[in-house]
């Protein structure tokens, strides 16, 4: 079984699909790579400008929309599983893409 990013289910307990699915969204990859990059929900948070509250629900909503575990939590560290390290370079491909585009967009000065 696969996902929709071509990717096996993670070990550990099954992530629920949302009933939208749908693709992640450009917010919820920054997020993942921030929190990828820190290790460290309060420090991502912080550089993300958001609470750690909400960056936990980002990230629950992105494992939920590619149905896997990305991240391995415990009180002490976090970790990204084989899966969240798979998607590390997709998703910083997606997003510089995205700008991209963004600045093919923007009028010309």
């Amino acid at each position: 079984m696969e996902t929709t990013l071509g990717m096996p289910p993670a070990a550990g307990p099954p992530v629920a699909t949302p009933a939208d699915g749908g693709h992640p969204t450009p917010h919820e990859l920054r997020a993942f790579l921030v929190l990828a990059d820190e290790l460290h929900f309060g420090r991502a948070a912080v550089a993300l400008g958001v609470a750690q509250s909400s960056l936990s629900e980002v990230i629950r909503r992105l494992e939920a929309r590619v149905g896997v575990v990305l991240l391995e939590r415990t009180s002490r560290r976090v970790a990204l599983t084989p899966a969240g390290i798979r998607l590390l370079a997709p998703a910083r491909r997606v997003l510089h893409e995205l700008t991209t585009l963004r600045s093919a967009l923007l009028p010309a000065d």
